[in-house]
């Protein structure tokens, strides 16, 4: 039998998990998050583009967890703060055209716990006015919503992340008891535990074999490879960057709730080097006949009559 968890193991876990604000604005709220996370074992704080955050307020807000504002990245952007994550859960209250799967926050502390066994997971909150865009919550694979009462549904920032960190310790604790470690450390389902959840179980790789191969692709490639295929598309006119319509966005949310997998992946990418090498040679093939024509006229038909011949 495999051997326990270790705590070591458990902190491990907890380590692939990351907390994203979306556009912050004000200090006091990024450090009553950092002090919620910490609170809860969480230490991976990521910032987009915040207004504000190495203040007084926010690091008297912290308490204790100073060290996780000092210590936060700052990114540009979703998708550079989530391009090496394998799952991105985002935080919305309201619905959206293009939806994607709504989860409780116990359903997506579980699915973010079990996608933590194969790589880094985020959790994205958007700013304390608007939330997350559309544009922002179209880069998760799934989103949660809090069932606050609809009469007064409006949650403080920390309040939110305070409630979902907890779900997340919550599901880790779980996951103590239902997995355990190899000796490359990777964690597989326990065959004796009192079930583990959906998902859990890391497919063992026969030797020689490139266990990565069943591994999950992350937000970064997922992103190249959309980029691919508006390229792709471009090229065969089946999509027209002028009027964009909604294929692209379509695009992303069918292979975000895939969760494709790193070989399913480099099999789309391809597929896509395919279709482009089909569509060069015949745009190379377009170009040349012109010439070729023109190097070789038609005949005219009628053979012209040898010089020096008397008519009879």
């Amino acid at each position: 039998m495999a051997p326990a968890v270790t705590v070591d193991a458990l902190q491990r876990l907890r380590s692939r998990m990351r907390i994203v604000l979306v556009e912050p604005r004000y200090g006091g709220n990024v450090g009553a998050t950092a002090r919620a996370m910490k609170t809860m074992g969480l230490h991976d704080l990521w910032l987009v583009a915040p207004r504000e955050h190495l203040t007084p307020e926010a690091l008297w807000t912290a308490v204790h967890a100073q060290d996780l504002i000092t210590g936060a990245h700052v990114a540009a952007s979703v998708t550079a703060a989530t391009a090496d994550c394998v799952f991105v859960v985002g935080t919305s209250v309201r619905d959206r055209h293009l939806p994607l799967p709504v989860l409780a926050p116990r359903a997506a502390a579980a699915a973010m716990t079990s996608a933590a066994l194969h790589g880094n997971v985020a959790l994205l909150f958007g700013n304390e006015t608007s939330g997350l865009s559309g544009e922002q919550l179209s880069r998760c694979n799934c989103h949660v919503r809090i069932p606050a009462d609809p009469d007064c549904s409006s949650l403080n920032l920390a309040m939110a992340v305070q409630l979902l960190a907890y779900e997340l310790r919550l599901a880790a604790l779980d996951a103590v008891g239902n997995v355990a470690v190899d000796a490359s450390g990777t964690a597989i389902a326990r065959p004796d535990g009192p079930g583990s959840p959906a998902g859990m179980l890391v497919p063992r790789a026969r030797p020689g074999q490139q266990a990565t191969a069943r591994a999950p692709s992350t937000a970064g490639q997922l992103a190249g490879l959309l980029e691919h295929a508006e390229r792709t598309l471009t090229a065969i006119g089946f999509y027209d960057p002028r009027k964009p319509r909604l294929l692209v966005k379509r695009l992303r949310r069918l292979f975000a709730r895939a969760r494709l997998e790193q070989a399913e992946m480099h099999l789309l990418r391809g597929i896509l080097a395919a279709v482009d090498r089909t569509a060069r040679r015949g745009a190379d093939a377009a170009v040349a006949q012109p010439a070729r024509d023109q190097a070789d006229p038609q005949p005219s038909g009628q053979p012209a009559q040898s010089a020096g011949v008397a008519e009879g």
